[in-house]
């Protein structure tokens, strides 16, 4: 399963949520993208609510690689570290690799 969603508020694009399947435990978020003019605003965090509740009792698990800023999204959740990144895909920025528990 796929999960593809866009962000409109007033006609104007805030952004956007990808996640696909890994396993039949598993889901991956793929990217959660929000404008520049449109950050700081929530509208990350609700886009990965959305993808988070949908899986809900339907996967044991979700995983993603997370930056210092999208890391801030899992707060108040049980998740656990996979890896670290210093250098993620040669970009120079720092990523964390995450597994978040689905089950309630």
């Amino acid at each position: 399963m796929v999960f593809f969603r866009l962000l409109f508020v007033n006609n104007n694009y805030i952004g956007n949520v990808v996640g696909y399947e890994l396993n039949k435990d598993t889901y991956y978020i793929a990217s959660i993208v929000v404008n520049d003019e449109y950050r700081k605003l929530g509208y990350g965090h609700v886009m990965f609510l959305e993808l988070f509740n949908s899986l809900v009792g339907r996967y044991k698990y979700l995983e993603g690689h997370f930056n210092n800023n999208s890391l801030k999204l899992l707060k108040n959740l049980d998740y656990d570290v996979i890896k670290e990144y210093d250098n993620w895909e040669d970009t120079g920025k720092k990523y964390v690799h995450c597994g978040i528990k689905l089950e309630v």
